[in-house]
């Protein structure tokens, strides 16, 4: 800046130019500021009234609760196929021993009548 002679400061020509345009460099900042707060805002979840916060305390406890439930009865649900599949197996073994047994007498059955067959078979 330049000084006048008498010590006292001379400002430019342009200087409200100058302050205006700082003026709108802070105006848009401004601007930009709280468009940038709004979008926080948007996207916080707002802080809850106390009741509010007992409320959803109490519904994740009650939540938690059922989910042990839940989980509880899975497992015992994963137990009990885990028992019928063993009973199943077991089952299966016995089926498949009675099936070769009655294949056995089967096959019993056929020699015995084969060999009588051609015991009795035709005089001649």
């Amino acid at each position: 800046m330049k000084r006048k002679h008498d010590g006292v400061r001379a400002l430019p020509k342009d200087w409200t130019e100058v302050i205006e345009k700082v003026q709108e460099v802070l105006t848009q900042t401004q601007s930009e500021a709280a468009a940038r707060e709004q979008g926080l805002a948007e996207n916080m979840p707002a802080i809850p009234h106390p009741e509010k916060a007992a409320y959803w305390k109490q519904g994740f406890e009650q939540f938690d609760e059922r989910l042990s439930l839940f989980q509880a009865r899975v497992q015992q649900v994963e137990d009990d196929a885990a028992d019928a599949e063993l009973a199943l197996a077991d089952g299966e073994k016995a089926l498949e021993h009675w099936l070769a047994r009655a294949n056995e007498i089967t096959q019993r059955v056929v020699k015995t009548q084969t060999t009588a067959t051609s015991s009795d078979g035709p005089k001649v």
